[in-house]
């Protein structure tokens, strides 16, 4: 079994953060969001994973080769120009076989049941499935009662909204412009009109946010260290209020309130108080800071 990350995007909304490393780099409870997905696609009985990179695409395949990868062979598709989710998708045709292969987005953190998905796939004999839940401010996706898929709305007015998860049959990529930007749902309205078999696989009950923007970020990690998270345990490394990295340094009359993630190697100097915050590796947070609601790198706060 085959899948495909989405990693390529720019992650404007999460700038100066991103300027630093790719959104499918940030540390979730100090693993690599991209690390959390890719456990999760073995655990689906995925063998075979392909990961698009532009934006900082070295950092992605240099970790790449430091994951304990266990079993998953995996390719780098670099994008010398963004080629967009349909684009990208074609460009790793070579990767693929004639079997259906999963797609995840790079940036979503979820505890939806991929390997679910897939068998569905393949018992409904469908040519395209996508991982529907309801999420009121994304509703954009046009299902009948049938959940078949008829069309997508520019505007939040659908009945169901897309996760990023969807499993394909290879033949689709055909129809995708090769060595361009293009947009998957552009090709998914095309099949529409073809009468394709475009199938909705609903999901509820589930945990799933995108980390687009700083505060989802921030969220993610409370709703984590505040157990609110289920069938994820074995993916991450910490499950209690404060997660604390290897090698960490905390002064004298250091608090710590609510929920914290410190990174390895992070220093937090004599009389600092914490709140609700993320603290990448490496970075040394000032003696007498109070730090709230924020993601902290480097030296904290600058000179």
């Amino acid at each position: 079994m085959k899948a495909m990350i989405l990693a390529a995007g720019f992650g404007t909304r999460l700038r100066p953060l991103t300027l630093l490393k790719p959104k499918s780099l940030f540390p979730v409870l100090n693993k690599p969001l991209l690390a959390v997905i890719i456990g999760q696609l073995r655990r689906a009985g995925v063998t075979e994973i392909a990961v698009n990179t532009h934006h900082l695409g070295d950092q992605i395949a240099a970790s790449l080769e430091k994951y304990n990868l266990s079993g998953i062979t995996a390719h780098v598709l670099r994008e010398g120009v963004i080629l967009g989710t349909g684009g990208g998708l074609r460009n790793a045709e070579r990767f693929l076989d004639d079997a259906p292969f999963l797609v995840v987005n790079g940036d979503i953190f979820t505890n939806i049941d991929l390997k679910a998905a897939y068998s569905f796939h393949i018992a409904s004999g469908n040519t395209v499935t996508m991982v529907l839940h309801h999420c009121p401010r994304y509703n954009n996706v046009l299902v009948d009662n049938r959940d078949s898929i008829k069309g997508f709305s520019p505007r939040p007015d659908g009945r169901m909204a897309f996760t990023g998860i969807h499993v394909i049959n290879p033949d689709v990529l055909s129809l995708i412009p090769e060595g361009v930007y293009y947009d998957i749902l552009d090709t998914y309205r095309a099949l529409i009109s073809k009468g394709a078999k475009l199938v909705a696989f609903r999901v509820s009950g589930h945990y799933w946010t995108d980390i687009g923007t700083i505060e989802a970020y921030l969220a993610l990690h409370g709703d984590l260290l505040k157990g609110r998270v289920k069938g994820i345990d074995d993916l991450l490394p910490c499950d209690s209020p404060f997660c604390l990295g290897k090698d960490v340094y905390i002064g004298e009359g250091v608090e710590f309130t609510d929920w914290v993630s410190l990174g390895d190697r992070v220093s937090v100097e004599p009389h600092a108080r914490l709140a609700r915050s993320i603290i990448w590796e490496g970075a040394r947070i000032k003696a007498n800071t109070h730090i709230v609601n924020t993601v902290a790198h480097g030296v904290f706060p600058q000179d």
